[in-house]
């Protein structure tokens, strides 16, 4: 028998169980619904691109993100992309290189795809090309299998193209930095060095990219404080070279801060102010270097203040060479910046300009009257422009590099030459300092020049005080002379005829008073031949004689005055010659020759030979005094010069000086030859008469 009221109940409570069932199953559904379509919601309006793909490469889903991304139509999507368009297969996967991304995700591994660029050209894309980057996500079962992938984009152009746009500026910048002519230091907070352009590195001595990661203070001068005000005015700043050579500049620096004022760093835009600083400097040089030659009117004292204003300002060497009268050239000067080269200064002091070298610089400089500017004077030709072996030894041993040569002119005549070397410095001549050593050597010239003429003026003066003395003294003797005579005659003249001289100690008396006479006209006669000399207005009377003829008439005259005086006088004519001349002057020549000889010859015998040596006929007169020294040789031709300063011997020291202008005026000449000891020869050449004999 069944139990019907058990069974009932059981049917009851299955029933109440199964409403209960298909509450909960309707409650997950709606919540399974709900989430879903929250799901739906979160993926169609997810702010990326999202993108479902299965294992096979078809797109499952898409978002409406993704559809603004790659901006496809809908019917495209939908009947395309959603059926039938397999990403795995897709063509640009391969053009971009994606397709290694879309293998490691089928593995099972999270994969980013790098940004990839677009083009607007593709078919898929309207408008602006774009940068999209992407994130590859496996979706695996319970087993670990991959079932799906997500594929999320993100369009980076405007980040992209930003980035694009600084690297750009950057390169601009960059561009303009490397390209600045004026040197540029960027460093850290730190002041750790992190930008230096090409002119920083040539002005500090420094390879490319050698002084980033440097602290700054390796390019400071000692005592140099670091200074970054912003706006702050230039100041000057002193730098080192890598070679230790200091650098002054003119610098700006400045702190880099960022719109939050962070600092990001500091700049210095240098200027190298060095040839500023030494053209301020040679510009009152030169204007002190007037005053300072001024100064004096002592040749010596002007020559040696013009080297030592050139050392060191100008040169590490000065030396100054002198043109003579002669025409001989003398070392004056040498000065040194290095007290090392001592030595070698005291060798240099010994070697002077040669004639017979003209192609050494300061020869060219002194005998062509050209400034020259050696730059770098290169060892190898040192040889061929030095004096000797010896001379270039020393030019070596003085570490001579660099040389400007400028001569001394004033009033366009070359008084000597100015050489200035460089070489302790180590650094070259430049055309400025060309320039510098030019004006220089203008106002030296002109302070020389006023020196000499002082120097001679105080000669003249001294000259002109001795021959007033000279010709006093030798004015009044004859005529003091003259006088007593004149003056016995006349009282003898007033005695009775018994009482007074006889006739023959009259006209012996009479007879001095004439010689007397006669060495005054001689004196006043070489004064006016002086000054015609001076003024132009000697006149020579030209016509042809005999030179033979000449010494005959000339000895016969003499030859009373040296048999009084005791003195032999030897004539030998080896051959005669005639020559076009003015007969009283050429006697006059002879005249004034043998009174020398007389004079300084002691009393010893005197000779006289003519001779003839090819086109010209020579003349000698020889004695055998004392002789003369060789700084006389040429002095005693000038006027109111004597050989020997000694009151003792008369005359007023013109004689010589008249006949050489004489010679000269005949075509010929008059020189000395003598040695102290060994008396003198005086020369008279003159060129023989065309067809005379």
């Amino acid at each position: 028998m069944h139990d019907d009221t058990g069974h009932g109940r059981t049917v009851l409570q299955l029933e109440q169980l199964n409403e209960l069932l298909e509450a909960k199953v309707k409650s997950q559904e709606q919540l399974l619904a709900e989430t879903q379509e929250r799901l739906r919601t979160l993926f169609e309006n997810a702010p990326l691109s999202i993108q479902l793909i299965d294992v096979s490469g078809r797109t499952l889903q898409v978002n409406a993100a993704w559809r603004a991304l790659w901006r496809i139509p809908p019917d495209v999507v939908e009947n395309f992309v959603l059926r039938g368009y397999n990403v795995l297969t897709d063509p640009q996967l391969e053009k971009h290189g994606i397709l290694p991304y879309f293998q490691r995700a089928l593995r099972g591994e999270n994969s980013r795809i790098p940004a990839i660029r677009y083009d607007a050209a593709e078919l898929q894309l309207a408008g602006r090309a774009r940068w999209v980057e992407g994130n590859l996500y496996p979706v695996k079962d319970a087993a670990g299998e991959v079932r799906q992938l997500v594929l999320i984009h993100e369009d980076v152009t405007d980040r992209r193209e930003a980035q694009e746009l600084i690297l750009r500026k950057s390169a601009e910048f960059e561009a303009v930095y490397q390209h600045l002519p004026e040197p540029v230091i960027m460093t850290s907070p730190e002041r750790i060095i992190v930008l230096v352009n090409p002119a920083a590195n040539a002005l500090f001595g420094y390879a490319p990219d050698e002084l980033i990661g440097r602290p700054a203070s390796i390019l400071e001068a000692e005592g140099t404080e670091p200074e970054h005000a912003p706006g702050a005015e230039a100041r000057e700043v002193s730098y080192r070279h890598r070679s230790g050579e200091l650098i002054l500049t003119s610098t700006l620096s400045s702190v880099v801060r960022s719109a939050g004022g962070e600092v990001f760093g500091y700049v210095a835009i240098v200027r190298d102010i060095r040839e500023q600083r030494r053209e301020e400097e040679m510009r009152r040089f030169i204007s002190n270097a007037g005053d300072v030659l001024a100064s004096s009117l002592d040749p010596r004292e002007t020559l040696s203040a013009l080297a030592r204003l050139a050392v060191p300002t100008l040169g590490d060497w000065c030396l100054i060479d002198l043109l003579e009268d002669d025409g001989s050239v003398r070392r004056a000067e040498v000065v040194i910046a290095d007290p090392r080269h001592e030595p070698v200064k005291a060798k240099a002091a010994r070697f002077t300009i040669s004639r017979d070298r003209p192609e050494s610089p300061p020869a060219r400089a002194l005998f062509e009257a050209t400034p020259l500017l050696i730059p770098v004077l290169e060892r190898e030709k040192i040889g061929q422009m030095a004096l000797s072996g010896e001379h270039a030894q020393v030019i070596i041993e003085a570490e001579v590099h660099s040389m400007i040569c400028v001569p001394l002119m004033a009033r366009g005549r070359v008084l000597g030459v100015l050489s200035l070397l460089l070489a302790a410095s180590r650094r070259s001549y430049t055309e400025r300092d060309f320039s510098y050593a030019k004006q220089l050597a203008g106002k030296a010239a002109q302070a020389v020049e006023n020196s000499r003429l002082y120097e001679r003026a105080t000669e003249a003066i001294s000259a002109r005080d001795e021959f007033l003395s000279i010709c006093s003294h030798e004015l009044k003797t004859p005529l003091t002379s003259l006088k007593l005579q004149l003056e016995l005659a006349c009282r003898s003249l007033q005695k009775p005829v018994s009482a007074g001289l006889p006739a023959e100690a009259l006209n012996t008396r009479l007879g001095v008073a004439t010689r007397q006479l006669r060495r005054v006209e001689r004196l006043i006669d070489d004064m006016l031949d002086v000054s015609r000399i001076a003024t132009g207005m000697l006149t020579m009377d030209m016509a042809p004689l005999s030179v033979r003829e000449l010494v005959t008439e000339t000895v016969h005259q003499a030859s009373e005055v040296f048999q009084s005086a005791g003195v032999g006088l030897t004539v030998e004519v080896s051959e005669d010659a005639r020559v076009h001349g003015d007969r009283a002057r050429l006697a006059q020549v002879l005249d004034n020759l043998l009174a020398n000889a007389l004079k300084y010859g002691e009393g010893k015998p005197v000779r006289i030979d003519v001779g003839r040596r090819g086109d010209r006929v020579e003349l000698s007169v020889s004695d055998q005094g004392p002789g003369i020294a060789p700084r006389d040789l040429q002095r005693i031709f000038q006027r109111f010069e004597r050989a020997v300063a000694n009151r003792s011997i008369t005359g007023l020291g013109l004689g010589l000086h008249i006949s050489r202008q004489i010679a000269e005026r005949h075509g010929g000449t008059l020189e000395v030859e003598s040695e102290l000891g060994s008396g003198a020869r005086f020369t008279l050449r003159l060129p023989v008469e065309a067809g005379g004999r």
